[in-house]
């Protein structure tokens, strides 16, 4: 099975966004076991602040945001970060998320990050590409 890390920004708008959006569909087909969804701690709490600030917290309940961050504990693997990546993605705080990927030995980092995926399109054979990209990868 693929082996996939997606990062907090395309897996919080999943959450929040409708059933017929590409983020949806990207936590949609993980929960249908179309790929292995592999994760970190930073990431866990990198989608817990996300969830927690006003925007989403006025859109969701305490509740909703903790079974959301529960769901991903439980049902994602969850890899410890055992590379030290620094000054490889466009901004300092994909570092971890590329980390994570790397120590997770998946096959693709699932980035809604534009600047990310031109600066490091490629890195340790972890592809970097957009949601819909991976959606299509899916498909075939």
């Amino acid at each position: 099975m693929i082996r996939v890390t997606v990062d907090t920004n395309t897996l919080v708008s999943g959450v929040t966004t409708s059933t017929q959006s590409v983020n949806n569909q990207i936590i949609q087909t993980w929960r249908e076991n179309k790929y292995t969804l592999i994760l970190s701690e930073y990431i866990l709490n990198e989608i817990q602040s996300t969830l927690l600030k006003p925007y989403f917290s006025s859109r969701l309940t305490t509740d909703q945001i903790i079974g959301t961050v529960m769901l991903f504990r439980q049902e994602a693997i969850i890899t410890p970060i055992n590379v030290n990546i620094s000054g490889v993605a466009s901004q300092a705080k994909d570092d971890p998320i590329l980390a994570t990927a790397i120590s997770g030995k998946v096959d693709y980092l699932v980035t809604r990050d534009d600047a990310f995926r031109q600066k490091v399109p490629e890195y340790q054979g972890v592809k970097l590409i957009s949601p819909p990209q991976f959606l299509e990868i899916l498909k075939k």
